[in-house]
Order: structure tokens, then C-alpha cells, then sequence
């Protein structure tokens, strides 16, 4: 992405990760039914020129936090061991 975004003369974090990751996944593919006369330069050149096209817009003071959100839970937790309960004896 980084490479990509110098050749495109913008910054990276414009280009979405989403799409650079989906794209990079589509390429490997490629990679392996390719023309071996194309050359490298050709091939990566067209890829990081696909890759720099798929921006995002600046969003400044945009963050978020990496936390994960506490759900509730349908079931107690467990507390004890799982051969003290008596369901799990029943099915045993």
C-alpha cells in the first residue's frame, strides 16, 4: 500500500485496507496464470496502479478505540467444575 501510494503521490492511509486486502487476495490468484512474457515491472505497476485507485476520504479526528463491546450473556458463567453440573452427568 505504501509502495502504491508513492507511485500515486498520495498518502497511504487513503487507499482502504479493505480493498487493498481483497484486491492482494484476487492478484495471487493471478500470479499464477500469468503470461511469462510479462515482465515483473509491468505486472506490479498495474497492481499497485489498481491498488492506489481504491482511496478513502480524509477523515480528520477520526479514531477508533480498540476495545472489544461487553455483550450480555444468555447463559450464567461457569463457576465450578464441568462434571459437578448435573445436565452434563445426564448426557455423559
Amino acid at each position: 500500500m505504501r509502495e502504491a501510494a508513492q507511485i500515486a503521490g498520495i498518502q497511504a492511509t487513503m487507499i482502504s485496507f479493505k480493498s487493498a486486502a481483497a484486491l492482494a487476495e484476487e492478484w495471487m490468484r493471478i500470479v499464477l496464470l500469468r503470461t511469462p512474457g510479462m515482465s515483473k515491472r509491468v505486472f506490479m505497476g498495474t497492481f499497485f496502479d489498481l491498488l492506489a485507485e481504491n482511496t478513502v476520504p480524509l477523515r480528520p479526528g477520526r479514531s477508533e478505540p480498540r476495545v472489544v463491546k461487553r455483550t450480555e450473556q444468555r447463559f450464567p458463567k461457569m463457576k465450578k467444575a464441568r462434571e459437578s453440573y448435573p445436565e452434563h452427568r445426564k448426557a455423559a
